[in-house]
């Protein structure tokens, strides 16, 4: 399995699922819809815009934060903080630790098409990776409190659109439980793809596993499905 097999198709418009990234690493923009106010707005899994930050965080009263070191706070939320913090400390950690992650999740959060996303993407072209992990975690653990859609299938997508497919059919479960979880996330988009390992079991992908080795079975799991379930179609993987 290339290095590209896995998590090339990351949601990266943060408020609209479905941007894929392909192999030659510039996202590239499905057209979903961001709702595009800042600072991030709440946005309902149908994608209609709900309560600003601000509003947003005095409904339910102060969330509780629980201990994730290294968090610089990306998100203008504090729901959000709260729930990334509980759920997506590994890939939150990267982000905030990346000189460029937070201002690329607030370049994004404020995009209303597909030119400004690329704009975005290409002025901070060194958080791609970082904020693509944390993206993926928001979006399954974190939701309703982030303001954004929920994924399909956990949102991580095979390059073939044929072995996609095939996968989403035959192992949803397998594909959302690695994108629930957050080690698992970190594994595929923080590591895999920012390091552009050749495949995921070489040398590379063994630091990688080392590194993220909470999230390796979720990940095993995913591919195995994959070979199993769809062996034609995702020839190679």
């Amino acid at each position: 399995m290339g290095s590209r097999a896995l998590a090339i198709a990351c949601c990266l418009a943060l408020w609209g699922c479905g941007v894929a990234m392909p192999a030659a690493g510039g996202p590239v923009d499905s057209g979903a819809r961001d709702s595009g106010l800042a600072p991030e707005p709440r946005v309902d899994a149908g994608g209609d815009a709900g309560e600003t930050g601000a509003d947003a965080g005095q409904d339910a009263g102060t969330p509780s934060v629980a201990v994730c070191p290294g968090d610089a706070g990306v998100s203008k939320l504090p729901a959000c903080t709260a729930c990334q913090r509980s759920h997506c400390c590994g890939t939150l950690g990267a982000v905030a630790a990346n000189p460029e992650g937070a201002t690329l999740w607030s370049c994004l959060n404020g995009c209303t098409t597909s030119g400004c996303r690329f704009d975005c993407y290409g002025q901070y072209p060194a958080a791609v990776w970082d904020v693509s992990g944390l993206v993926t975690c928001s979006q399954n653990d974190c939701a309703t409190d982030c303001g954004l859609g929920t994924p399909t299938c956990g949102g991580i997508r095979l390059t073939s659109s044929t072995c996609d497919a095939c996968v989403a059919m035959h192992c949803c479960a397998e594909r959302t439980a690695c994108g629930k979880n957050d080690q698992c996330d970190a594994f595929v988009y923080q590591c895999l793809d920012r390091e552009q390992c050749p495949d995921v079991t070489g040398a590379c992908a063994q630091q990688c596993r080392e590194r993220h080795d909470a999230g390796v079975d979720a990940f095993d799991a995913l591919r195995q499905c994959a070979l199993g379930a769809c062996a034609s179609a995702c020839t190679g993987l």
